[in-house]
């Protein structure tokens, strides 16, 4: 017998248009929909017939409502989603681990993962995004996964080193009719095993891939550079478009963690080696998306691609960590992962303790958070006179943070990209 498929919830909340009546209509199976638009029930139910069903999409077309997480009750959200580290637990001792190589790390229990869950639904957040550690060392990885789709989000990425992905894993994930992206990290053939500090890694991330690849899902690699796994790069673009992967990503690992203690590939080194790439990439007729760290990327599917807005002095110095902010293994948000190792870290708030009004409005995740370009300029006169300003966009925060600069200090790493010409 084939496992029973498991279907997500399915949650509506109407939004700030439905203020205006005519938007709703008189038709009475849109008004009924519209009354079901709650928060609260699951109109994936069989109970909610077809006709009410169509009367829904209608809604949704027009904008009447939105797709939300199980209890959010506001009509716009705080963010969009979370990368959710759901475990420290790792079956690697990397060179270039953020967390610092994370052997013995703990993982908070599933009614606390729940229980964050439930935060974050009211936070109006639709996406959970799953890392680690390894996120498949959580033996009730399952149940986590089937608490996730039970509120009505989605999952739409999970990073693992791909070492444990076997059959079993591949049909819990079929029955549930999940097909996120994976990101795997790969750092380089023949290179791998010593930047993941694991013999056999290599071979056993390679079965991985091939796993997920013979299932139909969609496959990222993302390979950490150093001078180790430099050579190696072509080799590991052959392997990239001979395994038929949805991207590629390279770059250098950020200083912190146990890549505090590498030495960095040099900017004319690497953007060297990315020049070979994009030739080998250009004329094998871009076969996949590709990244090359600040130097170069292009996405060759229309889901790899994103709007950028042009660029303005009073934007948010980083849109992306207040859409999809960070929630490590022990339950803290953040903005991203690699503030963990930053003078901030002991400053944000915990979701464990905190209920969501409480951790967003936490004072050192909004001073972090909410920091806007004119901020930067302004502490970086020269910054704003930068004919390249409009490209580097002022650089990373936690760049500049990680680099002793501050907060709204000069990201040197983007801006020596720029200045030197390298990018061209």
């Amino acid at each position: 017998m084939g496992m029973m498929v498991r279907k997500r919830a399915f949650y509506a909340m109407p939004t700030a248009l439905a203020q205006a009546e005519p938007a709703i209509g008189e038709d009475p199976a849109e008004r009924f929909a519209y009354a079901m638009c709650d928060g609260m029930t699951d109109l994936s139910s069989p109970a909610f017939l077809p006709v009410y069903r169509s009367a829904l999409r209608r809604l949704l077309t027009r904008g009447v409502v939105r797709r939300c997480p199980k209890g959010f009750q506001g009509t716009q959200p705080d963010i969009d989603g979370v990368l959710f580290s759901i475990t420290g637990r790792c079956n690697m001792r990397c060179r270039h681990c953020y967390m610092g190589a994370p052997t013995g790390q703990s993982e908070l229990p599933l009614e606390t993962v729940q229980r964050i869950l439930d935060a974050l639904c009211a936070s109006g957040a639709m996406q959970i995004s799953l890392t680690g550690g390894e996120p498949l060392m959580r033996r009730d990885l399952m149940e986590l996964i089937d608490s996730i789709l039970a509120r009505g989000m989605d999952i739409p990425d999970i990073f693992t080193n791909a070492t444990l992905i076997g059959d079993r894993f591949l049909a819990e994930m079929e029955a549930r009719g999940l097909s996120p992206i994976f990101h795997i990290s790969f750092d380089g053939v023949g290179r791998h095993d010593v930047m993941r500090g694991a013999p056999g890694a290599e071979k056993a991330a390679r079965r991985g891939i091939a796993a997920l690849k013979s299932a139909g899902h969609r496959v990222i690699l993302t390979t950490s550079v150093d001078k180790n796994t430099l050579p190696s790069l072509e080799k590991t673009y052959e392997f990239a478009k001979e395994t038929g992967v949805h991207a590629w990503g390279i770059g250098r690992p950020m200083a912190a963690g146990c890549a505090k203690s590498m030495e960095r590939v040099a900017d004319e080194d690497f953007a060297s080696a990315c020049q070979g790439l994009k030739a080998l990439w250009e004329a094998d007729g871009q076969p996949f998306t590709l990244g090359l760290e600040s130097y170069f990327s292009h996405a060759v599917t229309k889901d790899m691609q994103h709007d950028i807005p042009e660029f303005a002095s009073g934007q948010y110095a980083c849109g992306s960590c207040r859409a999809f902010p960070h929630i490590t293994h022990s339950g803290i948000l953040m903005p991203c992962p690699c503030y963990a190792d930053s003078e901030f870290a002991g400053a944000f708030p915990s979701l464990v303790t905190d209920d969501w009004h409480t951790a967003w409005h936490n004072s050192t995740l909004r001073r972090v958070m909410d920091v806007r370009k004119d901020e930067v300029l302004r502490a970086n006169p020269s910054c704003a006179r930068c004919e390249h300003l409009a490209q580097c966009r002022t650089g990373c925060r936690v760049s500049a943070v990680l680099a002793g600069n501050g907060l709204l200090g000069r990201d040197e790493i983007t801006c020596n990209i720029f200045r030197k010409g390298l990018r061209a």
